[in-house]
C-alpha cells in the first residue's frame, strides 16, 4: 500500500470518534436552521432571496417613505386584529394574509392561509373572526381549514375558498332561523383567488393545477354550481366595471369577457415580474411577489405597458381597490394589510 495512503488511513482511524462527532453536530445545526422557515401553497415560494423577510408580524410598523419614490404614499397598516372582539372572545393573529376583499363601505375581509377569516368594520373599528380555526364543515374533509381567498358580496355576505379542502363556502341566510350559515361546494382543484361580479351573483376563482372556475352562487334553497375553466388558472383575479375578467398568471395577464368565451394573454414586459395579485380600476395594478413592489399597467393596442407604482413592500400578495380608489395590500410575510 502507498505510504501516503497508509498514513491517511491511520490518521482517520485514530480520529474516527472526532469525525463522527463533527458530522452529528453539523446535522443538528442544519436541522435547527430549517425549523423556522415558512412554506406557502404549491406554486408560490414562501420566501424570496430578493426581498427582506420579517419573521415576526408587525402590526404597528410604518413603511419607509424613502422606499417609495413614486407619487402614492403608503398609509399605516390597518389595526387588526385586536386582542378580543366585541363579545370578549379572543382573536387569532391572521399570520400569513393571502386573500383580501374591500366592500363599498371600506370594510375589509382578510383570509389567512391556514388561519381564520377576519372581518374589520370600518365604522366601528372592530375586527372579528368570521371562521374559527377549529371549524370544519360537515361535508368537507380537511385536517385544518385553509381559507386562502375571500370576497365580500354587494349584499354583505361573505364567500371564501379553502385551499386544502378544494372547496368554496358561501354565506347563506337561513329563512327559518334568520341566521347565516355556510354552504360548502367541492371544486376539485386547489383554489387561490376569488372575486365577484358587480351584482354578486357570480364569482370567478383562480387555482393551481391548470384549473379555475366560474360559479353561480346559490341561496339558502339552491346550491352553488361551478364550471371548470382553464382560462382562470392562475394566482388572482379581478373584474372591471364592464365585467371583463383579469387573471394574474405569473408572467402574464389573461383578459377574458364575463362569460369567458373570448380570452387573450398579455406577457408582462420585463420577464422578471411574478404577478400574484391583481386589481383593476384607474389602471391594472399587479403585485410583484419577488420584487417587493406594485406595478401599474395599461393595455394599449394589445400590449401591456407597466411602471413602478409602489416599492418597498414585504412580499405583496393580494391587492384590492375600494370605490374611492384607495389600494389595499396584504403583505404575506409581515402579517399586515396596508392601505
Amino acid at each position: 500500500m502507498n505510504r501516503k495512503l497508509l498514513r491517511l488511513w491511520v490518521h482517520y482511524r485514530r480520529n474516527a470518534p472526532l469525525m463522527q462527532t463533527l458530522v452529528v453536530v453539523i446535522g443538528i445545526f442544519t436541522l435547527f436552521q430549517n425549523c423556522g422557515r415558512t412554506y406557502g401553497p404549491k406554486g408560490i415560494p414562501a420566501n424570496s432571496n430578493s426581498v427582506s423577510v420579517s419573521g415576526t408580524p408587525t402590526a404597528s410598523a410604518t413603511p419607509d417613505p424613502a422606499a417609495s419614490p413614486v407619487d402614492p404614499q403608503l398609509g399605516g397598516p390597518l389595526r387588526y386584529p385586536i386582542s378580543t372582539d366585541s363579545s370578549g372572545n379572543p382573536l387569532f393573529q391572521p399570520g400569513r394574509p393571502f386573500g383580501l376583499s374591500v366592500d363599498s363601505e371600506s370594510n375589509v375581509a382578510v383570509a389567512a392561509f391556514q388561519g381564520p377569516l377576519v372581518l374589520c368594520q370600518a365604522t366601528s373599528g372592530i375586527c372579528s373572526n368570521i371562521l374559527p380555526v377549529s371549524r370544519v364543515p360537515a361535508d368537507i374533509e380537511v385536517a385544518r381549514p385553509s381559507p386562502i381567498g375571500v370576497v365580500i358580496l354587494p349584499d354583505s355576505r361573505i364567500v371564501y375558498v379553502d385551499h386544502e379542502s378544494k372547496s368554496i363556502h358561501v354565506q347563506t341566510l337561513n329563512p327559518v332561523s334568520r341566521k347565516y350559515e355556510w354552504q360548502a361546494t367541492s371544486l376539485g382543484f386547489a383554489p387561490y383567488g376569488i372575486i365577484s361580479n358587480a351584482k354578486g351573483t357570480r364569482v370567478y376563482i383562480t387555482g393551481e393545477d391548470s384549473f379555475g372556475a366560474s360559479c353561480e352562487l346559490g341561496s339558502a334553497g339552491s346550491r352553488t354550481t361551478c364550471t371548470i375553466s382553464k382560462d382562470l388558472a392562475g394566482f388572482d383575479v379581478a373584474v372591471d366595471q364592464n365585467g371583463n375578467v383579469y387573471v394574474a398568471n405569473a408572467t402574464s395577464i389573461q383578459v377574458c369577457d364575463e362569460n369567458l368565451t373570448r380570452c387573450s394573454s398579455h406577457a408582462l414586459p420585463d420577464g422578471r415580474t411574478m404577478a400574484v395579485g391583481i386589481a383593476v380600476g384607474t389602471g391594472i395594478f399587479v403585485s410583484d411577489y419577488f420584487n417587493a413592489r406594485i406595478l401599474k399597467c395599461s393595455l394599449e393596442n394589445g400590449r401591456l405597458a407597466c411602471s413602478d407604482f409602489v416599492r418597498g413592500l414585504n412580499i405583496p400578495r393580494a391587492i384590492r381597490l375600494d370605490q374611492k380608489g384607495n389600494l389595499y395590500v396584504a403583505e404575506y410575510n409581515s402579517g399586515r394589510v396596508i392601505r
